[in-house]
């Protein structure tokens, strides 16, 4: 994304992530299931025919449970950021929100963006917007190092929020 695309207000959307990690933990739980069927088809020890499935149906639902505590804690948001405010609603999925700020927060309720690098070599970049209040910081990308830069540039030129990168 380059400069000359970037436009107020902002649109971000980091839902893919906490979906991403709840979809992967729900496909291992088929696997369990399936793994359940075969052993019930092909087996022919009474013993393990007995206490097998029930041991893999356990470890399904816990890894199920896991999925939407992950889900809980790393959901993510949609939301728009504007030269007056922000707003931003939370990710609901399967009857769950994501643990997000919610609602629609005046521009001078923020302190300024982070851009933070992840990753091996630090190739992503992850664009907050950080509150006056520590507890109100909101994820707005996670991209390729140099997008997120140029976001962090824009968006820091366009509303006069001062820009602090974070070191690795």
């Amino acid at each position: 994304m380059t400069t000359n695309t970037l436009h107020l207000p902002y649109e971000f959307d980091t839902r893919r992530h906490g979906r991403t990690l709840l979809h992967i933990l729900l496909l291992a739980d088929f696997g369990c299931i399936l793994a359940i069927a075969a052993i019930l088809y092909f087996t022919q020890d009474p013993t393990l025919r007995l206490w097998l499935p029930p041991a893999i149906g356990v470890f399904a639902m816990m890894q199920i449970v896991a999925g939407l505590v992950v889900f809980r804690a790393a959901g993510g948001a949609y939301g728009t950021v504007g030269k007056v405010h922000v707003t931003i609603e939370p990710d609901k999925m399967l009857g769950l929100t994501s643990r997000s700020h919610r609602g629609t927060f005046p521009l001078t309720d923020f302190a300024g963006f982070e851009l933070r690098r992840i990753g091996a070599g630090g190739r992503v970049g992850i664009l907050s917007i950080i509150g006056k209040n520590p507890q109100l910081r909101i994820t707005l990308t996670a991209t390729p190092y140099e997008n997120a830069k140029a976001e962090a540039d824009f968006l820091s030129k366009e509303l006069h929020l001062p820009l602090q990168e974070a070191k690795p």
